[in-house]
């Protein structure tokens, strides 16, 4: 029978092995890793207007108006030619509206007179002023209309006196001398116009001064000046 000792001895050689003949535990799982939040993208800046809204910003230039350019050279030129053509297209074209109205044809000699005169007088009248002011209009200009017409009129008027005084000769004066008093007519309204605005541009463009009083937030009067150099 072995003594306890051997036995002893015994135990204590075989426990190294059987350490070495157990299998590795699997290590722990990690715990999770912490998540990040969703990044979130910053919202589009908007665009800035090319212009200011509406009330908000009013400039200088559109309060005072911009000055076009003034081609006084070519409405002079072109507006006796436009207005004497128009003039004479309005004389036909009443000649033939006053025989329509009055039931009667040109030169039979049993219309009254008055019955084609006065239309042909009128739409020339009418026609030649309208014609000028048009084309002033297309060049830049800034005359009026009742003007222009007022021009016409007296240019038209002083052209028949001219047409009675040398017996029906210069029947050319009436288109012409018409267009001429509505290019005057025009062309004097135009510079008041151009007048009255540069003289505003020029008051505003000078040193303002405005006196300005408010109420501070502890219940005070606040007053002082503001200026626009």
């Amino acid at each position: 029978m072995h003594s306890p000792a051997l036995l002893l001895l015994c135990l204590l050689v075989a426990l190294p092995t059987v350490g070495y003949a157990q299998a590795e535990q699997p290590p722990a799982p990690a715990s999770d890793a912490p998540t990040l939040p969703p990044l979130v993208t910053a919202p589009d800046e908007p665009e800035a207007p090319e212009e200011p809204p509406p009330g908000e910003t009013i400039s200088r230039e559109r309060t005072l108006g911009e000055l076009r350019p003034d081609n006084l050279g070519p409405r002079l030129l072109l507006g006796p030619v436009v207005g004497s053509v128009g003039t004479s297209g309005g004389v036909i074209l009443g000649f033939i509206l006053g025989a329509i109205v009055s039931g009667c044809a040109p030169f039979d000699g049993e219309c009254e007179p008055f019955a084609l005169i006065v239309p042909a007088i009128g739409m020339g009248w009418i026609v030649g002023s309208v014609s000028v002011y048009a084309m002033g209009s297309v060049l830049s200009g800034e005359g009026s209309l009742w003007p222009t017409m007022l021009g016409g009129a007296a240019g038209m008027t002083t052209g028949l006196a001219a047409l009675a005084a040398s017996g029906g000769l210069t029947w050319y004066s009436v288109p012409l001398l018409t267009a001429v008093g509505a290019v005057i007519g025009y062309e004097i309204s135009n510079a008041f116009v151009r007048a009255g605005r540069q003289a505003r541009r020029d008051e505003f463009s000078g040193l303002q001064v405005l006196p300005v009083v408010g109420r501070t937030p502890e219940g005070g009067i606040l007053g002082g000046l503001v200026g626009r150099f």
